[in-house]
Parts: structure tokens; sequence; C-alpha cells
């Protein structure tokens, strides 16, 4: 999800369907017949969480630091993560809206957060990665968090539980869809070694294929020859087109959940906009 809110370390490029993201909530607002507006301190909080939770992630997966902290090293940047959390709740706790909805999304936003973070420990302590625990990662660490800015989003609305909790599986299922697009992009850039795609392979390849990606991934770095070898190793397993297809099932899903909200019309075009531009083709390219 590092590709999400913050391409190339600033906004979503302009020419992407991502650059909708930061208005989520405003719009899952929109859709549940409320003004776009009162959700915008909900839009605020969510940035904050993103930001906080990706400079830890990065920091804890040993990613190379971004240009701001660099030089500060990663102990002020763990301490701007937790202040920008702290930021999160106090612009939460201000949002001048009905008490008994903002209750609800605060509470919303610890119980993600704990989601989250469980996603990251199985993710930083798992010894042998299967794809049910491939896709429990993901679902925890974008799946929830894009379930968050469209569940709250609606709730600012005034929504009905059930009718917030079908924006929340759209988002859910969005977020799903991200982190499927963010795979298949490494996989065909061979960039790193997409945990999806990987999940799949060391299921499904042959036992010499998964040996030799197995000691490409366990040496201590993997330049980019090596790298290059694993994206044909993946995609010689089916990788990219098994990705594709749950990318697709995942589309459908989050498309009957917007349905089943009863969404105002203008809104719902572009909610169902968002999620069918994030779907690439489904054939694989020569790596």
């Amino acid at each position: 999800m590092r590709q999400s809110l913050l391409a190339g370390e600033g906004q979503p490029q302009a020419a992407s369907p991502r650059r909708s993201w930061l208005s989520l909530p405003g719009l899952c607002c929109r859709a549940a017949g409320g003004n776009p507006q009162d959700a915008d301190g909900v839009a605020a909080a969510w940035v904050l969480l993103y930001t906080a939770a990706h400079v830890l992630d990065s920091i804890q997966d040993r990613d190379p630091p971004e240009r701001w902290w660099a030089e500060l090293g990663e102990g002020p940047a763990i301490n701007v993560a937790t202040g920008l959390l702290s930021t999160a709740w106090v612009v939460l706790d201000r949002i001048e809206a009905d008490r008994s909805s903002v209750r609800r999304v605060i509470e919303d936003f610890h119980s993600t957060v704990l989601w989250m973070a469980s996603g990251q420990h199985l993710d930083l302590t798992l010894s042998q990665l299967t794809p049910d625990k491939a896709w429990a990662i993901a679902e925890a660490k974008s799946g929830a968090f894009f379930a968050l800015a469209c569940r709250s989003g609606a709730r600012m609305a005034g929504a009905a539980e059930a009718t917030a909790e079908q924006y929340g599986r759209y988002g859910l299922n969005l977020g799903l869809i991200v982190q499927i697009g963010d795979d298949m992009e490494d996989l065909v850039r061979s960039q790193g070694f997409p945990p999806l795609a990987v999940a799949y392979c060391l299921q499904t390849a042959s036992p010499k294929a998964r040996g030799r990606l197995s000691t490409i991934m366990q040496a201590s770095s993997a330049g980019p020859s090596a790298q290059v070898e694993a994206a044909r190793i993946l995609t010689a397993s089916g990788a990219l087109l098994y990705l594709g297809t749950k990318l697709l099932q995942f589309q459908s899903f989050a498309l009957e959940s917007l349905d089943a909200s009863g969404a105002e019309p203008t809104a719902s075009k572009e909610l169902t906009a968002l999620v069918r531009a994030l779907a690439p083709s489904v054939e694989p390219r020569p790596t």
C-alpha cells in the first residue's frame, strides 16, 4: 500500500484514479445522503493515520528512508509518527457534529489501528507465508484502512449502522484491489518480492521453482538481476493471472456492497468509476 496516498513521497498523481482517495470519506458521506464537507475532519484524521502508519511500516520493514527523515534517523521519525497519531485523535475529538456519530467514528479509528497493527505484527513474525495468511495481512493493513474511510464518511451523514457497514465492505474490497494493483505493478517492474504473488508461487510452483525463489529471497541482498529472476519465476507460476482474477473478484464484491448501500446516484457513479479504474489488464507481460 506504500504507493497509495503518498505516491512519490507527495500527493497522488493527478492523472491517476488514486487522486480521489483523499476525498473518499466525503464522497461516501455524500453517497449516504450527507454534506461531503461534514466528513472533512474524518478525512484529515484518516490522512494523518495513513502517514503515521506509512512511516512506522517503512522503518519496521527496513525500507529505504524517505528524504525528510533520512538525516533525522529512525528515532525522530518514530516521534513524528507518534505525534501524527495523537493529532489524528485531536482532530476527531474536535469535529462539530452529532456526538454519537463522532463517538462511533473515534471508536472505529481505534479498532482499525489495532487491526492494522495485528496485520503488521503477523507480517513481521510470520515464519512461513501462505496465501491465506498473505490475504489476512492485506486485509488488515490495506483493506481495513480503506474500509475505515468509507464507513466513517457514511457515519458522518447519519447513516444507519447497516448502511455504514455496506460502505465499509466497499472500502475493504477497494483496499484489497489497491494492494493487488501494487503487487502486480511490482511484479511487472521486477521490484522486490510482492507478498501475494510470492505466497501463490510457494503453494503452486514446482519444488525447483519454489526452492530457487526461496534462495533468492533469503539472500542478504537481492540486486536487480535477482529481482528480475524472481519476477520470472513468479510470472511463470501464474501469479499475475491469479492476482488479476482476484482483483476482478474483489471489484465485484465492492460493487455489490455499493449497490446494497442505496447510494445517491451521482456519488455512486463516482465510487463505481473509482473501482473500475483500478482494474488493470490481467494478461501477463514479459519481465
